[in-house]
């Protein structure tokens, strides 16, 4: 008796394991799920746990497990409905419960076919459920379920641990363009204390110039002033905190590796994207023109031309640039593969921009006619 006590309790345990599971991690549908998930085991638990002991429950006890059939059911409907609202835990545990369903069914009537065993064991399952005896297709249910839990929860941690990783790069990408923001402000702020103080000397200079009629020597300092000025990083290109950050970075190491910026670009203070994912548009597409600049051979035009401008409902991002090699186009994809080296490490940047295009119903345009590239989104701004 004691030993059929601690077979029908941890049975039950069994039954209502992977039940539990699955309602800790929903979230909108919970609180339809619960009773499902507890009820049925606590039955189970009392009436086919105690029937060795309790006399009164011997002639129900075989049948109790049949309470679990409305947990299979319910489980299979806010499965969906989870999956629907894009309930992480359940976009990876309904594919593999189809997928393992799909390949049970295949595999059994494989069996079928070339005369093995497993699709008349598959039927005698079905036949004891038709026979009201459910605990034994009830322990394969839930010892799979539980196998598929396992699963999930093991490939949930992946996820959340490669999220987290990918969280701490964010962040030690952004620290480093922060530092690298400071040094543009410091040599800017540097540039600018140097040319007010070197001001009333360049005056005097073009003063001597201009009354001796050195007009041409007069036109060459000119031109060497106005390069000096160039040279000096603009710290404001638009209102926007994130963009303006970006684009203050970036086209000052464009600068300094001697290549020609164009911009024109004009954004508000606020807009309603995340600052992530305008981050990842514009310095995945600066970076690219950057890196296509770096393959210019000697004496070639080092150039990017960036415009940000609102075009009705969307925000517009392109970014144009020289190109000096073949490109090699993946029209399944829309994208273009990496030529560099190291595939492991490159290649994600415009996979990373499409799909934030995506999310706002937009596509990221490539163009690549000879001797240039251009890469163009227009974000369409979601309503508030």
């Amino acid at each position: 008796e004691i030993y059929g006590l601690w077979l029908c309790l941890s049975r039950a345990a069994l039954f209502a394991l992977p039940p539990l599971f699955l309602l800790l991690h929903m979230k909108k549908w919970r609180k339809l799920f619960l009773p499902f998930a507890i009820l049925p085991g606590l039955a189970y638990f009392v009436v086919a746990g105690f029937q060795t002991v309790v006399p009164a429950f011997s002639m129900i006890g075989s049948r109790m497990g049949e309470v679990f059939y409305l947990t299979v059911a319910a489980l299979v409907v806010c499965a969906v409905l989870e999956y629907r609202d894009e309930n992480q835990v359940f976009r990876l545990f309904l594919p593999g419960l189809l997928l393992s369903a799909a390949g049970i069914g295949a595999a059994s009537l494989l069996s079928g076919l070339c005369g093995g065993g497993l699709l008349p064991y598959m039927q005698w399952l079905v036949s004891e459920i038709t026979w009201h005896q459910p605990d034994l297709p009830l322990y394969w249910w839930s010892a799979f379920v539980l196998l598929l839990c396992f699963l999930v929860s093991v490939l949930s941690q992946l996820r959340f641990l490669a999220a987290r990783e990918t969280q701490m790069q964010v962040l030690a990408a952004r620290e480093s363009m922060a530092q690298e923001q400071l040094a543009v402000v410091q040599e800017s702020d540097e540039s600018l204390r140097r040319m007010r103080h070197e001001t009333v000397n360049h005056y005097t200079v073009m003063q001597k110039l201009s009354q001796a009629g050195a007009w041409d020597r007069l036109e060459t300092y000119l031109d060497g002033l106005l390069s000096d000025v160039e040279a000096v990083p603009a710290m404001v290109y638009v209102a926007h905190p994130a963009i303006n950050a970006v684009l203050t970075t970036i086209l000052a190491r464009a600068q300094k590796q001697g290549i020609k910026v164009e911009h024109e670009v004009s954004a508000p203070e606020t807009l309603p994207f995340p600052d992530t994912e305008l981050c990842t548009v514009l310095m995945n597409l600066l970076q690219n023109a950057l890196d296509a600049n770096a393959l210019a051979p000697a004496g070639a035009e080092k150039w990017l031309r960036v415009s940000i401008h609102i075009r009705g409902a969307h925000l517009y991002i392109g970014v144009e640039n020289p190109r000096f090699g073949p490109v090699k186009y993946d029209e399944k994809t829309g994208l273009c593969r990496t030529t560099k080296a190291d595939r492991t490490v490159h290649g994600y940047g415009l996979k990373a921009v499409q799909a934030v295009a995506q999310k706002y119903q937009s596509e990221l345009l490539l163009e690549f006619p000879s001797g240039m590239f251009s890469a163009a989104t227009a974000l369409q701004m979601p309503e508030e």
